[in-house]
């Protein structure tokens, strides 16, 4: 099983209508906020993701899922042993204590709202994002989950009539390479301050 997921661009009007013609269909509502660091090492330059969920008060909980992604995408890997491993982080010490004693700082953070979706038999994914560090758009992302292999066409056209009932706008770039783009125009010189070099141990 898979997911297919597509982006949109959306209003507040249109979150409040979804809202509004879905509530009874919600699951699970969630909230989180992903930061993104660039990390330069001697293995080469890897992303590092780092989410927290939302406790449901005022506050983000403890980080609870990393990934590192290697530039060239070969290279995924989510668990945390050997991600401090892979980076020289020491067993004991907490990744994000890491990064602040290095001066590292996140080359982009966004909050999600995401309310699950049981409509129809399907299982669908609402992810509504919050960008920080200037990128304005109010972005939505619908997936569709336990897509079987080979019904993905299917799957995009459940997800695009799901979207033009809402009269919603396809975003055509993801929105991370979109705010990167943004980030080489606009800032040259700071889009290089996040990208640390560190040893391998």
């Amino acid at each position: 099983m898979i997911k297919v997921k597509e982006y949109f661009k959306i209003s507040e009007d249109q979150s409040k209508k979804i809202i509004s013609e879905m509530s009874s269909f919600f699951l699970n509502p969630e909230k989180f906020k992903d930061s993104f660091f660039w990390i330069e090492t001697s293995d080469g330059t890897f992303e590092l993701k780092i989410r927290e969920i939302f406790d449901g008060g005022s506050n983000f909980k403890e980080s609870n899922y990393f990934k590192l992604t290697k530039k060239d995408g070969l290279e995924k890997i989510t668990d945390i042993k050997e991600i401090k491993r892979k980076l020289g982080i020491e067993f004991k010490s907490r990744i994000e204590d890491f990064l602040s004693e290095k001066g590292f700082t996140p080359f982009m953070k966004y909050e999600v709202n995401r309310q699950e979706v049981k409509k129809g038999g399907k299982d669908f994914r609402i992810d509504n994002f919050k960008f920080d560090n200037g990128l304005k758009e109010n972005i939505c992302r619908i997936q569709l989950v336990g897509v079987k292999e080979g019904q993905e066409a299917q799957a995009l056209s459940e997800i695009n009539n799901l979207a033009k009932h809402f009269e919603l706008e396809k975003q055509d770039k993801f929105p991370k390479e979109k705010y990167l783009e943004m980030k080489r125009v606009e800032q040259k010189n700071e889009i290089k301050t996040p990208i640390k070099k560190i040893s391998m141990k």
